[in-house]
């Protein structure tokens, strides 16, 4: 997904929602930097969720290089 000059590692945003909504935010680490999308712990925490749970997409806002603040404000 891109939006706004930054490209997420995750499902498009969406307005209407068919189960849970889980969002992950974080760093470098969140984002999967050097790893395959399978690899990213939040891709594979999403994967056990909807195993059990009715969600509606992974949404993945890491962003390498970001501080604790810029996680925040891009939630």
């Amino acid at each position: 997904m891109i939006m706004k000059g930054v490209d997420f590692r995750c499902d498009d945003f969406t307005t209407k929602h068919d189960g849970k909504h889980i969002l992950f935010s974080g760093c470098s680490i969140t984002y999967g930097t050097g790893l395959l999308e399978s690899e990213i712990w939040s891709t594979i925490l999403f994967n056990k969720i909807k195993a059990d749970e009715k969600v509606s997409g992974y949404f993945n806002l890491g962003m390498p290089g970001t501080s604790t603040i810029d996680i925040v404000i891009n939630i």
